[in-house]
């Protein structure tokens, strides 16, 4: 039985409603002075992410322009806050490695990197707010608050169906090639994916479809930690006059990272069995 016309018609107001909130709690953080915090350079980046989510599936309902401009623009946003959340990050994932290894030897090589990164690292986790990084998120605001946008419940979920059958194809990706582009690809496909339902607000959503892309999404963001940590110790490693350290901490990183891995396919394979037909059929059930 599908959903009433009352329910459908509700979905794209929801939508619009759930982008608007998100750009005003994001701008009203940014209106500080100085420094931000590690949990506002966070939230930011949640934020830049889950508008362009929104707007990517307005684009599919025939806003193409503005949608190409926001997403750069928070694209842009994200990427001047990345080298502090990776400081940040880094840290934190090292901490955490050392914590659960059993081996004295991999517990002091992880800590001692992590000390190193904080010291010496190439970024601050507090950064100075971008000059321009408000703005964005005003003219956002200003463009959600005027947007006319002329589409029915269903072609919403046709534009939902369209956003998993794109999440399927990067997941075949993904797993063919096996590298870290292509599984950072396919997270971001099914991030996308996750922030949209959210943002759709259907009761009925939060069992199977957005528990497990909850999930998924956690752990491919898990993944992702560990691909730019294995990285950055590949760089400092280059340079340290002791390298043992590195080669001990890359080894328990690449441990991790491969467990997760095949953590991430099992779920993701569940979650995107079904064909986009059959999801938008659940969809609209």
């Amino acid at each position: 039985m599908s959903k009433s016309p009352v329910i459908e018609s509700k979905r794209l107001p929801r939508l619009l409603d759930a982008a608007r909130a998100c750009n005003e709690t994001a701008l009203a953080q940014l209106r500080v002075s100085g420094r931000l915090s590690p949990g506002q350079v966070h939230d930011t980046r949640v934020a830049s992410k889950k508008l362009r989510a929104l707007w990517r599936l307005m684009a599919t309902l025939g806003h193409d322009k503005n949608a190409a401009r926001r997403d750069k623009a928070l694209k842009r946003a994200a990427a001047a806050l990345s080298p502090s959340r990776d400081a940040q990050v880094a840290g934190d994932t090292l901490e955490r490695l050392a914590a659960a290894s059993h081996r004295q030897f991999e517990q002091q090589a992880l800590r001692q990197i992590a000390q190193q990164l904080r010291e010496n690292g190439p970024a601050s986790t507090m950064p100075d707010k971008p000059a321009d990084l408000e703005g964005v998120f005003e003219t956002g605001l200003t463009l959600w608050s005027e947007l006319n946008v002329d589409a029915t419940g269903a072609e919403v979920g046709e534009a939902l169906a369209r956003q998993y059958a794109l999440g399927r194809r990067l997941l075949e990706q993904a797993r063919e090639r096996d590298d870290e582009q292509s599984w950072h690809r396919f997270r971001k496909g099914a991030k996308f994916l996750l922030y949209q339902l959210e943002a759709l607000d259907e009761p009925e959503l939060d069992t199977l479809p957005l528990r497990g892309l909850r999930k998924l999404g956690k752990r491919l963001g898990d993944m992702h930690d560990l691909h730019m940590v294995n990285g950055l110790l590949r760089r400092h490693a280059r340079q340290a006059e002791e390298r043992e350290p590195f080669v001990i901490a890359r080894q328990v990183v690449s441990r991790h990272e491969a467990r997760l891995r095949e953590d991430v396919e099992q779920r993701a394979r569940r979650l995107f069995a079904l064909k986009p037909k059959i999801f938008l059929r659940h969809l609209n059930a």
